[in-house]
């Protein structure tokens, strides 16, 4: 006898298993051939290995919650579950695997910079000869939406280089959306923006290797002067070992023509975020900062903005202090951002965006920036410590017509004799602020003051959405 499920209309089915765990659609794809077929389609379209309780409370979100297939948690056993069953088949019966990542439309989840589903944490030894999981990115050629964070793992202390993706792999032609953060390889992100005349979306929080002492040394190419900033290398550090996070840079896809020149085409692209890590106004002379990857990261983003200057409408510009793991023991996240967030350390950045407004008809479409851990003057309790660079440019932008908002923003804890960055706090949207603040309203100096809409933020709403200012 029929099952009643057979009987209901495709869509009407389809929008009903939306709603269901995956677990439970794969449970309903066991219980008839007739639902096999119908169901498991929708098992492999949208993959995400995340955990359910990540914050999306950012305006540049680009998939609410409720539309990703969430994994049981923890979400890594399905993740290595499913890169093992791929690998395996890339061996194997390769149409076959393509024939399965052909059927995934959208993909996210925690990775880590290197890591096979084969490799034994404590040896770091790889039992079986396959590709590194990252090279299956291609085989992907159906995708739409695209959401990964990496995390970096050493195994044994053991710093293992991954081959590069190959460069002549066909681009992602239905990719419009883009989330890379953390310890994304080089050579992967460069191949996502291959896709870039595609892309409508395109978030990006990237970061290079670690260096410290130990676990995480320099490279021969980095070129690393303990004494001086004169070594001439471009991704090094400056002073010492122990390094705050670097911004990745030097990312974007090589050109056609091999001439070294980086080439991205972004002819669609609407909403940009650009996050980085950025120095502390208090560790000058206890952890160190690197110019050149900032600088490096920086010429990246120049020409990110100048390919998307005939289309792009709104660009959020995240900056996060710097922060050991030790420090959540004694202050809120919003009270260290409040108090550490470096005016020398936005001079770069602002200098460099509105450089590109200023190029002819760079960013004519654009319509409104948001700021994020950007001192703009004022202090998380609505107090005025004088007119900044980047409240110049907000300025700046009123008189192009274009709206800005300048917010908290977030930290960027790392572990300090490591130089990892915490997954927790530089992934997605970082950690949480919950529970019960007070009535921050009653600590706001003039409250009453709202010109310019200077301090918004609605009763009861989280630190993170505080809005310290806007024109």
């Amino acid at each position: 006898m029929a099952s009643p499920l057979e009987s209901i209309p495709l869509e009407t089915l389809d929008h009903i298993l939306s709603f269901l765990p995956i677990g439970e659609v794969a449970r309903l794809a066991r219980t008839s051939k007739h639902l096999s077929i119908i169901v498991t389609p929708l098992l492999w379209s949208d993959i995400h290995f995340g955990y359910t309780g990540w914050s999306q409370h950012d305006p540049t979100v680009f998939r609410p919650p409720h539309k990703y297939a969430f994994h049981d948690d923890p979400p890594e056993a399905d993740r290595d579950a499913l890169l093992e069953v791929l690998l395996t088949l890339h061996k194997s019966d390769p149409d076959r695997m393509q024939a399965l990542t052909a059927r995934v439309k959208h993909l996210g989840g925690y990775m880590e910079h290197v890591w096979s589903p084969f490799q034994n944490r404590e040896t770091g030894e790889i039992s079986v000869d396959t590709i590194p999981s990252w090279h299956l990115i291609p085989y992907f050629s159906n995708l739409e939406t695209l959401d990964l964070c990496a995390g970096y793992f050493s195994g044994t202390g053991k710093e293992i280089f991954l081959p590069p993706i190959d460069a002549t792999a066909p681009a992602l032609p239905r990719l419009r959306a883009v989330r890379l953060f953390g310890y994304i390889p080089r050579t992967a992100a460069q191949f996502i923006l291959k896709s870039g005349p595609t892309l409508e979306h395109l978030e990006l929080g990237l970061l290079d290797r670690p260096i410290c002492e130990g676990n995480f040394p320099p490279l021969p190419e980095e070129n690393l002067n303990l004494s001086s900033d004169e070594s001439g290398s471009d991704y090094g550090s400056l002073f010492g070992y122990e390094m705050i996070p670097r911004p990745l840079g030097n990312f974007l896809p090589p050109s056609a023509g091999g001439n070294g020149e980086p080439a991205i085409s972004l002819p669609k692209l609407k909403h940009l975020r650009l996050v980085q890590p950025s120095r502390n106004r208090e560790w000058s002379n206890e952890y160190n900062w690197s110019t050149r990857a900032e600088e490096a990261c920086l010429l990246a983003w120049r020409g990110i903005l100048r390919a998307a200057g005939a289309s792009l409408e709104v660009l959020v510009l995240d900056q996060r202090p710097a922060a050991v793991e030790n420090v959540a023991d004694s202050e809120s996240e919003h009270e260290y951002v409040g108090g550490r967030s470096d005016p020398q350390g936005h001079r770069q950045l602002i200098g460099m965006v509105q450089s590109v407004m200023m190029e002819g008809q760079g960013l004519e479409k654009l319509k409104q920036v948001y700021l994020a851990g950007i001192d703009v003057g004022i202090t998380i309790k609505g107090r005025e410590t004088g007119t900044t660079l980047a409240r110049e440019f907000m300025y700046f932008l009123r008189t192009r017509g274009v709206k800005c908002e300048a917010r908290v923003g977030k930290w960027c804890m790392f572990e300090r004799f490591v130089g990892v960055v915490y997954d927790s706090t530089f992934s997605w949207e970082g950690s949480e602020v919950d529970g019960d603040q007070g009535d921050y309203d009653d600590e706001v100096d003039n409250a009453d003051d709202r010109d310019e809409g200077r301090w918004k933020k609605p009763k009861g709403a989280r630190y993170k959405d505080v809005i310290l200012y806007h024109v």
